[in-house]
């Protein structure tokens, strides 16, 4: 569990760097970053947050809250945000409509959410 942290922590932190690429002037910029729930899921943005590991990258990262999932995807269209971690489901479906967005990684290689019920429910 810990590893997976780490590594999403990674990711999160080297696609902020990616997109704000080596031109200058766009580290003068805020980067806002959007999240839909209190949950794990989203726990790597404020780990690195509250440990300052974007301000040591000179990055200026504001996280954002944004009330449901399924809006993450039409802000990032819109530009109110320039990035994002969210589930790849939303995303996918607008790709297949020629939506201009790209997905640079995945933090996790399991489920992240079950539903689960009585036995007696089939």
């Amino acid at each position: 569990m810990r590893r997976v942290t780490k590594t999403r922590l990674y990711i999160i932190v080297a696609v902020a760097a990616i997109a704000l690429g080596p031109v200058p002037e766009l580290f003068a910029q805020s980067l806002k970053v959007p999240y839909a729930a209190l949950s794990p899921t989203y726990s790597p943005l404020w780990i690195a947050e509250q440990a300052g590991y974007f301000k040591k990258h000179g990055l200026d990262v504001q996280l954002v809250y944004i009330s449901a999932g399924s809006v993450i995807v039409p802000a990032i269209l819109s530009g109110q945000v320039e990035i994002a971690n969210m589930s790849s489901a939303p995303a996918l479906m607008v790709w297949a409509r020629s939506a201009d967005l790209v997905a640079v990684g995945v933090t996790s290689n399991r489920l992240l959410h079950v539903i689960m019920t009585r036995a007696a429910i089939k």
